[in-house]
């Protein structure tokens, strides 16, 4: 077993890190960022090890209440963050890994490590949002579903004439078939209420796109770069500002790295980039709302998640998909809290 020895301690800011020197010249430092309500609340915890170990930890995850065995109490002092990080590393079983090859990283992996170490940490996300916009930019300026496909066409037709329909009828029409006027609205309420906001916009952009009956099959560059760059606005905006709050909130113990690579990934699931922005669909809002009713179920927010989810199938039909895990994760909660509802062991005959 391996001794360690506090090597120096330094106050900077607010900031408290304990050197310990480990045999092999290897060091672990502990680094406690204190917040302002401090010692109210908590310090957060880092901690630098190197090549060194503790079994059965892992240091990179280790908590400040791991390192104290105990809930935290504004009573601790310096001295007693002290006394339990020696505590800690003579109470486990120390070892420093023997130095080995450096691994050979991807593209993806270097980029991310960049990102996390150097001056782009700060503009981290940004930087990913920026990736996420480029990939689906470039996706669009490929040919759409039923591009030049008359008198048949695609879905960048039909949402095109849902627009045209939603500016130029009242509501009362949207769902009625009118001959020789392309196809009627399928999709919920909500669904053709965006339709109508973006079908405002391009009715002033390009008037044309909109007039209608004779804009049916209407095709121009300015109208896919409009349709496109919607499919874009609301993937970015719903879609994925909810994969990266939902990363940063429950996955916040991961390296910055991982959440980075978590990010990219959820923001870029091919399939979808497919359908939306190559096929042309507005899948993204859906899904999006979806994913912010799970966030706030997490989260324990009811009301906030049953009135997205109400939204998101008001949207699109798809998202009654996703309502047998909602109904049973709601009812579990509700099962498991007596002061919401009496259990059926509570009844006495």
């Amino acid at each position: 077993m391996l001794h360690p020895t506090l090597s120096s301690h330094t106050y900077i800011g607010s900031t408290l890190s304990l050197a310990f020197q480990l045999p092999k010249g290897e060091s672990c430092v502990f680094e406690l960022i204190l917040p302002p309500e401090y010692p109210f609340l908590a310090p957060t915890l880092r901690v630098q090890s190197g090549r060194a170990v503790v079994s059965p930890y892992d240091l990179r995850s280790l908590t400040l209440e791991d390192l104290l065995a105990a809930p935290w109490s504004p009573h601790q002092t310096f001295c007693d963050l002290l006394a339990a990080c020696e505590r800690f590393l003579n109470g486990g079983n120390i070892a420093v890994l023997p130095q080995t090859k450096p691994l050979r990283l991807s593209a993806f992996q270097t980029a991310m490590h960049h990102v996390e170490t150097g001056d782009l940490r700060r503009h981290s996300v940004f930087l990913i949002f920026s990736i996420a916009f480029c990939i689906r930019f470039a996706i669009g300026l490929s040919e759409y579903s039923g591009s030049a496909g008359e008198p048949e066409y695609g879905d960048f037709e039909v949402h095109r004439h849902w627009m045209e329909l939603a500016v130029n009828s009242p509501t009362s029409q949207w769902y009625e078939e009118q001959e020789g006027a392309g196809r009627a609205a399928d999709h919920p309420p909500l669904c053709m209420y965006m339709h109508y906001a973006i079908g405002i916009v391009l009715k002033q952009l390009i008037p044309k796109a909109v007039k209608p009956k004779s804009s049916r099959g209407f095709e121009s560059d300015a109208l896919k770069l409009f349709m496109r760059l919607s499919a874009i606005a609301l993937d970015l905006g719903l879609l994925c500002s909810g994969i990266v709050f939902f990363v940063r909130t429950f996955y916040k113990r991961l390296e910055q790295s991982h959440q980075y690579a978590l990010m990219m990934l959820g923001m870029n699931v091919p399939c979808l980039l497919l359908i939306d922005h190559g096929h042309f669909q507005y899948n993204c809002v859906m899904l999006g709302l979806s994913l912010w009713s799970f966030i706030f179920l997490l989260r324990h927010q009811f009301f906030a998640a049953t009135l997205l989810f109400v939204f998101s199938v008001n949207f699109k039909q798809m998202g009654l998909y996703y309502l047998p895990s909602i109904a049973v994760f709601v009812v579990s909660r509700i099962w498991n809290t007596p002061t919401l509802v009496m259990r059926p062991a509570s009844y006495h005959v």
